[in-house]
């Protein structure tokens, strides 16, 4: 595995200091910065992040320049008419999913790291919750 595809719920988690998960997501992504490529993510995940951070932080000009901050650390997949094509053409009820899904695949994604495994039925490369990709990684 060289290139990782984190799910907006990894970074989620990972930036909100309160999360039950956030010392997991950390030491995922430390681990990927350490040991891979930049990790990656799409741009409807960053949407996501943008959306669900606003809804606490008010100072929205401040938000956009912290994530650009953040995101520099990160690799984008692409998102087109194809991806969409492929989306609708597939088994994925929902949307989101299915557009994380192929983003990753057509960007060459070896894995998606994300807490719903559940959602990623049929993939054609691991799907790996962070806890198991830290296990993964205990004696390597």
């Amino acid at each position: 595995m060289r290139t990782i595809f984190v799910d907006a719920n990894v970074i989620i988690d990972w930036l909100n200091s309160n999360s039950d998960q956030n010392e997991t997501c950390t030491k995922c992504l430390e681990l990927i910065f350490l040991r891979y490529q930049k990790p990656m993510v799409s741009p409807v995940s960053i949407a996501i992040v943008y959306y669900l951070v606003g809804k606490k932080v008010k100072n929205k000009k401040m938000l956009k320049n912290t994530l650009q901050e953040v995101f520099l650390n990160f690799r984008v997949s692409s998102e087109n008419q194809e991806t969409i094509n492929k989306v609708f053409a597939s088994n994925y009820l929902d949307i989101e999913d299915g557009i994380q899904y192929f983003s990753a695949i057509d960007a060459g994604a070896d894995a998606i790291v994300t807490f719903n495994g559940f959602d990623y039925i049929n993939s054609k490369i691991p799907i790996i919750h962070p806890e198991e990709f830290l296990q993964l990684h205990l004696f390597k």
